[in-house]
Order: structure tokens, then sequence, then C-alpha cells
């Protein structure tokens, strides 16, 4: 579905700011984990967010680097632990093997964050299909991670985070093979036929 405007500039100019907040409140740690195959998912948690106290973590605008020669993106869900998708605002996009996917939680105040936030949880999940003609190894980086907390303050996180996995051969379709059967058979009847 096209989005009439897209809101990552407004988010990514938010997070910006964070960079010019006079301290870090915090680190917390982002994990990596996912499956391969004809469709790749990786899982983007964040750990280290202490449940039920303030400040919780209300923002982040992350980057994840892949191949396209060998992925492409399909799309992303987001977790639930800043409100979402109703009380959130949520958007990514790709470009140039870079998945850019943010989300700010419209939840005030930070009580209403605190509550939904156990010390580690997803922030979302990126789906990817296999472009590869070959079982094939493929690093997904990421590259960029802005964090804040439910007063505006930065989190900090060490970078990057990798993850390797296989992307597989796309199998063909049920719908594909019979096709092919059918043309296979129709091409050895007309060969097969005598000749007047």
């Amino acid at each position: 579905m096209k989005k009439p405007f897209r809101i990552l500039p407004l988010l990514a100019l938010s997070l910006l700011a964070l960079c010019f907040a006079p301290g870090l409140s915090r680190a917390a740690t982002i994990g990596l984990s996912g499956t391969g195959g004809t469709t790749v998912s990786v899982t983007v948690t964040v750990m280290g967010i202490e449940a039920l106290t303030e400040p919780s973590l209300g923002a982040f605008d992350l980057d994840l680097g892949y191949d396209p020669a060998v992925l492409a993106f399909s799309d992303v869900e987001f977790g639930t632990f800043l409100g979402g998708p109703i009380q959130s605002i949520q958007d990514e996009v790709a470009a140039g093997g870079v998945v850019d996917f943010a989300e700010v939680s419209l939840l005030f105040p930070n009580v209403l964050l605190q509550n939904l936030q156990p010390d580690s949880f997803l922030l979302a999940t990126v789906h990817f299909a296999s472009l590869a003609s070959e079982a094939t190894l493929t690093t997904l980086t990421l590259s960029q991670a802005l964090l804040s907390d439910g007063n505006g303050q930065r989190i900090a996180v060490s970078l990057p985070v990798s993850i390797e996995l296989e992307a597989a051969i796309p199998e063909a379709s049920g719908a594909h093979v019979f096709a092919l059967g059918v043309l296979v058979a129709l091409a050895g009847h007309l060969l097969l036929r005598p000749r007047s």
C-alpha cells in the first residue's frame, strides 16, 4: 500500500536531534536472529531496557544492510512494545541494499511505555525473498541504530551487529511445474505426430 507521504525523513530528523541531547541516559544491546531459506527473516530485539522502570524505549531508527543480488526486501513487521500499530508511528523504506525502518511511540506519559516493555523485547522482524540461484550464505548488518527513551534522551548502542543466514533457491510453484509438464507433453505430441 502506497502512503501519500513518507514520514521517515521526519522521524530521522527527530531522532537526529537526539544526537545533540545533553547526555546518554544509558546503554542497550541490539540482537539479531533469523531464519534462512527461500524466505529470509531477521528478528531485531533490544536488551538492557529495565522492565517497569523509567525511562523506557520511546523511539528507534535502524538501518539493516543486505545484498540486493541475493535478497529482495519484502516487508517489516513491527513489534507491539512501543504501542504499535495504533499508538505509534511506523515507517520503512528499502533502497540500495539498506532497509531503513523506524518507530516512534505516541504513548505518554512514560509510565504507559513502562507497563508494555520487559527487559528485552522484539522491535521488528524484517522479511526478504531469496533471489539466489544456488544456496548462498549472505550477511545482514545493522549499521545504524538510533534509540531514544520516552523522555527523548539518546540510548547508546554498540554497532555494527551482523548475522549470516543461508538464502535458498526459490522453489518452482506447483503451477509452474504443471505448465512445464503441459508444454513438454504438447511438444512431444507435435514431434511424434505423423507428417503428411
